[in-house]
C-alpha cells in the first residue's frame, strides 16, 4: 500500500528547501548589488602605510599607523610611478585649485572661475578633454581619475595644457629650488 502523506510530506519539505533556496538568493544578490553601489559611489581616499615594514614584508596592524595621503602627496606618489616630474605636477595642481579636488561647499567637482567647463585638481577642460580621458579609462570628475589624466597629458603633450597659469607654476618651481 502507498502511504500518499509520506509523499506529499517529501513535497512539502521540498518545496520548503526550494522557497529557502530561493529567500536566500535574493538576500545574497541583494548584497551584492548594495555592496556593489556602496564600491561604486563611494568616494576613494589613498591611503599610505607610515611605520616600520619588517623585512619579511608581513605588517602586523599593531606596527603600522595608516593615514590619508595629502593630495600634493598623492600626486607626487603618482607622479614618480610614472617616471614625471613631481615638483611641476604638484605645482600646476597648486595653481589651478589650490588643490581641490571638490568644491567645499556643494560637493561636485571644482570648477574653474574663468571657464566653467574647467573640472577638479588640475582644472581639465571637459570640452577638449572629457571624451579622450574617458577613452582611456580616467574620471576627471574624481581625484584618481584627474590626477591620472593631468599625468597622462603631462607625459604626453607637456605643460602645454596649463600655459594660463605658468606664471604662477614656474614661480613656485623656482622658488622650491
Amino acid at each position: 500500500m502507498v502511504d500518499y502523506n509520506k509523499d506529499k510530506n517529501i513535497k512539502n519539505k521540498k518545496l520548503g528547501l526550494n522557497l529557502s533556496f530561493f529567500i536566500l538568493t535574493l538576500i545574497l544578490r541583494t548584497l551584492q548589488i548594495g555592496l556593489a553601489s556602496l564600491i561604486t559611489f563611494a568616494n576613494f581616499t589613498p591611503t599610505i602605510a607610515v611605520g616600520p615594514i619588517p623585512e619579511n614584508g608581513i605588517v602586523e596592524s599593531q606596527s603600522v599607523v595608516v593615514r590619508e595621503l595629502t593630495i600634493p602627496e598623492y600626486i607626487e606618489l603618482e607622479s614618480k610611478k610614472s617616471g614625471l616630474d613631481a615638483t611641476l605636477a604638484t605645482a600646476i595642481a597648486f595653481c589651478e585649485s589650490t588643490n581641490r579636488q571638490f568644491d567645499e561647499t556643494t560637493g561636485e567637482p571644482l570648477r574653474g572661475i574663468k571657464n566653467s567647463k574647467d573640472v577638479g585638481l588640475f582644472q581639465i577642460n571637459e570640452r577638449f578633454h572629457k571624451e579622450k580621458s574617458q577613452s582611456l579609462g580616467f574620471d576627471i570628475y574624481t581625484t584618481e581619475g584627474n590626477v591620472g589624466y593631468a599625468l597622462w597629458l603631462l607625459e604626453n603633450d607637456g605643460s602645454r595644457h596649463w600655459k594660463a597659469s605658468k606664471p604662477c607654476w614656474s614661480s613656485k618651481i623656482a622658488n622650491n629650488a
